[in-house]
């Protein structure tokens, strides 16, 4: 994912399709005190974070649940309609050679 790119300080993940934990340590390779920002929709890669988190040794780490609802019309009406929650986990390195 990162060859031949410079050292990065910060890193966004908008998907990983199931590599988070590859991609991760290729990150952490290339910048153990990377500041790492990631998005998950299911809850199978927020478990995913959750351990990888803890895997990779983050710290500072922070989770959030952000809701969005989006207005369309029903009888004359504009009503709210919720959109699935989106998380937002992020931390940094240290990356101290764990596997």
């Amino acid at each position: 994912v990162l060859r031949g790119l410079p050292q990065p300080d910060c890193v966004f993940i908008g998907g990983s399709t199931g590599n988070l934990p590859e991609i991760l340590r290729e990150i952490l390779q290339k910048n153990p005190c990377v500041r790492i920002v990631l998005n998950a929709i299911s809850l199978e890669t927020v478990v995913q974070a959750v351990q990888c988190v803890e895997h990779f040794r983050l710290t500072d780490v922070d989770i959030a649940q952000v809701s969005v609802a989006k207005s369309h019309p029903s009888g004359g009406h504009k009503l709210m309609q919720a959109q699935n929650p989106v998380y937002v986990i992020s931390g940094y390195g240290p990356y101290e050679g764990s596997d």
